[in-house]
């Protein structure tokens, strides 16, 4: 048994960052960039106006009021998307200008329509305009050659339409990691069968996959094998065929039918780490079968969990290039833990901002399942102390809100 940040180590040393490919916007959408994007040109391209009204030279402008308006001769219009004249526009001249039109050179602000009014041939201006307004200058949003989007930023929508509006057609990432789950015993029974009062409706294969679809893996297998060695030998050698990464569930203990260590052991795959010091999950393995990182995790479905948000996720979001930093924060325990000094503890919580911070936590064991539903983090017990009295401190870890950091590729990139 070895500590919780060394198995987490070992587990990403398992684990190699996905090579790079361009997909179209749309599929880029919830993947990592694996490469900054820069601006081609200036945005705006050129000076536009900012809504709809008239183009004037400002100092044209001066003292107008509704009971003294200054006089201005119409000389044309622009539209949106139209070309902007070559001439220039004179003093005493104004152009009639729509939201997002270009100014016409000579010109320095914008009256807004509901400031002006024309008969087609000349404009009464009614209030006076500074120079500017009005008016979103070139490059106001960002300048040629500025970075916008730095590498390892998720492409959320914002992203990819800053992305579209470069003209850019495809994305630089790296592939969806293709993750295989495997559920085992004979106790389990599939959901929409009948189960008896001595068997277990499979809901791990569920949780599982849902949190790999979270991390941003394609679940490319889900089976479910009996507690016999030879079924899971075939299973686990045509999976290590298709799957980047496997992830076995139940028979990873020392029970007389957990077999899933001694069945990787028969088929040559090499140990990374058996047992992690960690409740619930304590009997965790990693191994590597034909160089496919094979996570083997417990059965009871929070310890099943618990392992793999700590040890599975982190391998999954450096296949796609990047590294995870959770956000974390000092809350007061629920309830009194006494656990084993040597063992860090999880336990799923949710946490409630009102007039004060609430902490909601049940104290389910490992094969509770309803206290995952509704989770936004875990209580994090460390190791080195045995109990902990109620109200003491310790650190929430946010599931969600954490920042991400592009992984350096020296010597880790898949080239399979």
């Amino acid at each position: 048994m070895i500590p919780l940040l060394q198995a987490k180590t070992l587990a990403l040393a398992a684990a190699r960052i996905g090579t790079v490919e361009r997909v179209g916007l749309l599929e880029a959408h919830g993947r990592f960039l694996a490469d900054g994007v820069f601006a081609r040109r200036p945005s705006p391209p050129l000076d536009l106006s900012a809504m709809d009204g008239y183009a004037v030279v400002a100092a044209d402008t001066a003292g107008a009021k509704p009971d003294a308006p200054r006089s201005l001769r119409l000389v044309g219009e622009i539209f949106a998307g139209a070309a902007v004249p070559h001439r220039d526009l004179m003093p005493g001249e104004a152009m009639r200008l729509f939201t997002g039109a270009g100014i016409p050179f000579g010109a320095d602000a914008v009256v807004r329509q509901e400031s002006a009014t024309d008969d087609g041939h000349r404009v009464a201006v009614l209030a006076e305009a500074r120079a500017g307004e009005n008016v979103r200058r070139r490059g106001e949003d960002w300048r040629d050659g500025q970075l916008l989007l730095e590498a390892g930023r998720r492409l959320d929508a914002g992203a990819l339409a800053v992305m579209a509006s470069l003209g850019l057609l495809t994305a630089p990432v790296r592939p969806w990691p293709k993750v295989a789950i495997v559920t085992l015993g004979d106790e389990l029974v599939e959901p929409g069968e009948k189960a008896e009062a001595h068997q277990t409706y499979d809901s791990n294969r569920t949780l599982l996959a849902a949190l790999a679809a979270d991390a941003g893996a394609e679940v490319v297998a889900l089976e479910r094998c009996k507690d016999d060695d030879r079924a899971l030998e075939e299973t686990l050698r045509r999976l290590a065929h298709d799957a980047e990464l496997i992830v076995t569930c139940g028979g990873a203990s020392v029970g007389k039918r957990d077999r899933v260590k001694s069945v990787l052991a028969a088929l040559g795959a090499s140990p990374g780490f058996d047992g992690v010091a960690i409740r619930p999950g304590k009997p965790a393995g990693l191994w590597r079968l034909a160089g496919v990182p094979v996570a083997a995790l417990p059965g009871n479905p929070l310890a099943a969990a618990v392992t793999f948000d700590q040890l599975v996720r982190p391998m999954i979001l450096k296949r796609l290039g990047v590294g995870e930093v959770r956000v974390t924060e000092k809350v007061a325990l629920p309830f009194a833990v006494k656990k084993p000094a040597a063992l860090a503890q999880l336990i799923p919580a949710r946490l409630e901002r009102g007039a004060q911070l609430t902490v909601h936590a049940a104290r389910g064991g490992p094969a509770q399942l309803l206290p995952l539903a509704g989770a936004t983090g875990w209580l994090v017990v460390p190791a080195g102390v045995e109990q902990l009295a109620e109200g003491a401190a310790v650190d929430f870890e946010h599931f969600a809100g954490g920042q991400f950091r592009l992984l350096s590729t020296a010597g880790e990139e898949d080239t399979r």
